[in-house]
């Protein structure tokens, strides 16, 4: 039986790469406005983690991920500035500003969070999880690390508010052409 998720129809193609994936892009400012175009139909709901969806150009991940955590740390007063980083296009600014404030939204509910939950006591251990495996700069492997990390940084906040708690602890975990 044929895969459902493709179609001789363009129209039903059309319809996949308009909810699901940021459509085919010749050139790094094609695909961010196609990305932005996908942010803004579907509305970024704060969440602990930026939404991604499928077909994201790997390259983007990073500076998805480092806006959406520098609005988290913003809303939670341990970060005071950010700065988009310069990748050359006013779209893509656009669209890390939204995962900045998908970041940003989500901390502003984890005071509130913490103050609920006063029958745990604040020294309480930290869940015991899996190490990440070493990132060697292999594409497949990003998003895999990237997530790892964010659970770890999630499980003991008190450990990694500061950045250079958290960077230290990633580049720990470099190895091969990333660590270079």
């Amino acid at each position: 039986m044929p895969d459902q998720t493709t179609s001789s129809s363009s129209t039903a193609e059309a319809q996949i790469s308009r909810t699901n994936t940021p459509a085919q892009a010749t050139s790094i400012e094609e695909a961010w406005r196609s990305f932005d175009g996908l942010i803004r139909a579907t509305s970024l709901q704060p969440s602990p983690f930026p939404t991604i969806f499928g077909g994201v150009p790997s390259q983007f991940l990073g500076l998805i991920y480092g806006a959406h955590n520098a609005g988290v740390s913003t809303a939670r007063g341990t970060h005071t500035n950010f700065d988009i980083p310069v990748v050359g296009t006013g779209t893509a600014a656009l669209t890390l500003w939204a995962y900045y404030n998908q970041g940003y939204q989500h901390g502003l509910t984890l005071p509130l969070l913490t103050q609920n939950t006063s029958s745990h006591p604040s020294s309480a251990p930290a869940p015991k999880l899996h190490e990440p495996e070493d990132f060697d700069g292999t594409r497949a492997n990003f998003s895999k690390f990237m997530t790892k990390l964010a659970l770890v940084f999630s499980s003991d906040p008190t450990r990694y508010v500061m950045d250079a708690a958290k960077i230290s602890y990633a580049a720990s975990y470099l190895s091969g052409l990333a660590a270079d």
